[in-house]
Order: structure tokens, then C-alpha cells, then sequence
């Protein structure tokens, strides 16, 4: 997942410069202004309910560091068809504690027989959001059985922020819907925590 949320990075710099003609369609917010290192003020929670596992891993000759927790680790059984999605950040190992990265990643990976029928990704949460983003990135794994379909999109910060800071949280690609219980949606609120106050000791913001 690493290699794939590190190539993500220069459809991050096309994406944010040329803007998405999805969101220009949408009523949903436009990509934020916000530098790479942003002292946006958002509430950070410091009890969250969640025991899904946020792992942290750090790349030694680029210096970035990735934060992640998958949301939904999704089953493929009989009738059961559930993707995995996987929500992460990539920050460099310099940037201070407090500063928010410019935009995180979410991976979703559906498996044969469920395909999406386009690379688009929608966003709501309560009656606040809707953001609509292409995928960055697509990969497909063939298995001795099934095939397992990854699709990556960037999602700007502030889109992030309320999407797991609201009651409801619903997400769709090319058909296929998720639907965010509680406890899903308190582990994305950890993972803002957890991005929010690791990085270098320094400056808080």
C-alpha cells in the first residue's frame, strides 16, 4: 500500500493544481488552499470508542511516514460481498506535531465477482457533505481464484475532516456502497487525532 499511496503524490500535485472537474459539476466543497503544513484548527478528540488498530510505519530513505487504519477489512463469502477500505495519511517525518498533511488517501478494494462500474468516488456525511473525487490510481491483483480490484483517491483535508466528524457517513464507488456504523467512523476520528499530534517535536501550531 505504501508504494502505491507514494506515486499518489504527483496526482496529488495535478489534482490540487488543475482543480477537479467533478467538484466544478458538484455541490460539494472545492479542494482546500491549505499548504502542507496548516495549522487548521478542527476539534481533536481524546476518547474514542474504537479498537481497530492504527498502524504507523516510516520509509527511511524518503522520510515520509504513513499513518493508516483499515475501516473495514471486507468479506467475500457466498452471497457476503463487503470492499476493504482502508483510509491513510502521508506525512514527512519533519513536519511538526499539530500541523495537518495536505490531503489523506483512501484505498478501496473490491473482489471478483463485485466490480465497480466507475473509478468515482462519493462522499456524504449527514446533510453537510458531498464530495466527488476520481480515483488517482487502479490496480488489479490476479489471485488463483479471484481477481481484487484497488482503487486510490486522494481526499483534501477539510473533506476528510467532516466526513469523520459526522454522525452519518456513507461512501460509493461505481455502485457499490458502504455504509459507516459508529464505530467505523470513531476510528476515523482516532486516526485525525493520531495524524494531528504525532510528527517532529517542535513546533505544536
Amino acid at each position: 500500500m505504501l508504494l502505491r499511496l507514494r506515486c499518489t503524490a504527483v496526482a496529488l500535485a495535478l489534482y490540487t493544481a488543475a482543480g477537479s472537474p467533478l467538484l466544478a459539476q458538484d455541490a460539494g466543497p472545492a479542494a482546500p488552499s491549505v499548504g502542507p503544513e496548516t495549522s487548521l484548527l478542527w476539534p481533536v478528540e481524546t476518547a474514542h470508542r474504537s479498537k481497530r488498530r492504527i498502524e504507523t510505519s516510516r520509509d527511511s530513505v524518503s522520510g515520509e511516514v504513513t499513518t493508516s487504519v483499515v475501516v473495514d477489512k471486507g468479506k467475500y463469502l457466498l452471497w457476503m460481498q463487503r470492499p476493504r477500505v482502508t483510509v491513510a495519511s502521508v506525512r514527512h517525518a519533519d513536519l511538526p506535531a499539530g500541523r495537518w498533511p495536505q490531503a489523506v488517501y483512501l484505498e478501496f478494494r473490491t473482489q471478483s465477482p463485485q466490480y465497480t462500474a466507475t473509478n468515482l468516488l462519493t462522499l456524504t456525511a449527514d446533510d453537510s457533505l458531498r464530495f466527488v473525487a476520481p480515483a488517482t490510481a487502479s490496480r488489479v491483483r490476479h489471485r488463483t481464484f479471484v481477481n481484487e480490484h484497488t482503487l486510490t483517491f486522494v481526499l483534501p483535508l477539510e473533506a476528510f475532516l467532516k466526513f469523520a466528524h459526522g454522525s452519518r457517513g456513507q461512501l460509493e464507488v461505481g455502485g457499490v456502497t458502504v455504509r459507516l456504523k459508529p464505530e467505523q467512523l470513531d476510528a476515523l476520528r482516532a486516526l485525525t487525532q493520531q495524524i494531528h499530534t504525532s510528527g517532529a517535536a517542535g513546533d505544536g501550531g
